[in-house]
């Protein structure tokens, strides 16, 4: 009988590690993002999904990619539901491991009506005035920021902030340049703002703070630099019309690595 509960509890014993084993072991790579065109769209493609794939893949591990709004990806990461999102703001108020570099680099801009262009005195102009943001980027983006005290309110979408500030309910947006940009291609009503650089934005990849998720920052930082200098990020970038990320990612890199 003493033999027949060794056995039995040996198998549990067994199961129990060959679970957390499997659950730990590195084949997939389980990534989120937001919806973002042109750096990251909900059929996988996208600059920065491409970015992923070519960190991951010649490490043997395939990449698994679901989109959703920003809030959500970053709590599934947090719930250790995703090993990573692309595509992030450093934010302490989140339980997350983020990489040692930035994967792109992009300046961030307050975006205004003209009327409003002969009172522009640089980011003083935000004082006390009402300032539109993107839900789950306001925290972060106010980081990068002077310490200016404004009236800050959050709406779900960029085409909820452009129409905030079209029908004057909202005196500035801010946004970083690249997706502002892209929201001027799909959005017309978009193209009539003046724009004014605000700070510059480090953007990042965020790892759930697992076994898993620490495996693989590890793995990101030590081949991220030697990625982004190579012709191989520079072809992706180009693939996605995004030379001028590129360039600001690249100048970044130049000054971080003297």
């Amino acid at each position: 009988m003493k033999n027949v509960f060794k056995i039995a509890l040996f198998i549990c014993i067994t199961a129990h590690f060959s679970a957390q084993s499997q659950q730990t072991a590195l084949s997939v790579v389980n990534v989120v993002g937001e919806n973002l065109p042109p750096f990251t769209l909900p059929d996988g493609s996208g600059q920065q999904f491409d970015v992923v794939r070519a960190i991951f893949e010649p490490l043997n591990l395939s990449v698994a990619i679901e989109v959703y709004p920003y809030k959500r990806a970053v709590a599934l990461v947090e719930r250790g539901d995703a090993d990573m999102m692309i595509g992030m703001l450093k934010d302490d108020n989140y339980q997350l491991s983020y990489s040692a570099y930035p994967h792109d680099v992009d300046i961030l801009i307050a975006i205004f009506k003209e009327n409003n262009f002969d009172n522009w005195q640089g980011i003083s102009s935000l004082k006390g005035k009402s300032v539109t943001m993107i839900a789950g980027l306001s925290k972060p983006f106010k980081a990068y920021l002077p310490e200016v005290e404004f009236d800050m309110s959050e709406v779900g979408t960029r085409e909820q902030a452009i129409n905030k500030l079209r029908h004057s309910r909202t005196d500035y947006m801010i946004d970083s340049e690249g997706s502002y940009l892209t929201e001027m291609t799909e959005n017309a009503s978009a193209i009539n703002f003046v724009t004014k650089p605000v700070g510059v934005l480090q953007i990042h990849v965020a790892f759930a703070n697992t076994v898993r998720g620490q495996k693989l920052k590890a793995l990101w930082d030590k081949h991220f630099i030697d990625f982004i200098q190579s012709n191989k990020a520079e072809k992706i970038y180009r693939k996605w019309h995004l030379l001028r990320e590129y360039k600001n990612t690249k100048r970044f890199f130049a000054q971080q690595l003297k």
